[in-house]
């Protein structure tokens, strides 16, 4: 299991990430326009690098729902490898079963 400040250093992100997330579109679009100025450009370069690290989209890693492990985990279900297993042997995912031959 993953540990606590770990878990809370994600939703952290997740935080950041929406509360910026309008004003980096804003500024992406002014760094892709062809017409502004170099200047203007590197203006809005100096902003979205103000905004911090953390506020970016990239910086978030999917976490297990059940157990907070980082990798392996299925976008589909929301949980890791492990929990999958433990969770398919247990037959509480319908439609997943452990294969055997």
């Amino acid at each position: 299991m993953a540990s606590n400040r770990m878990i809370r250093r994600e939703t952290k992100r997740q935080l950041k990430t929406q509360r910026s997330m309008k004003r980096r579109a804003e500024l992406r679009q002014l760094i892709n326009n062809p017409e502004l100025d170099i200047d203007e450009k590197m203006d809005a370069i100096k902003k979205m690098e103000a905004l911090g690290r953390d506020s970016s989209s990239c910086r978030q890693s999917r976490r297990c729902g059940l157990n907070g492990r980082a990798r392996g985990t299925y976008r589909k279900f929301g949980i890791c490898r492990n929990e999958i297993r433990i969770r398919t042997m247990l037959g509480e995912i319908p439609g997943l079963v452990k294969a055997s031959w």
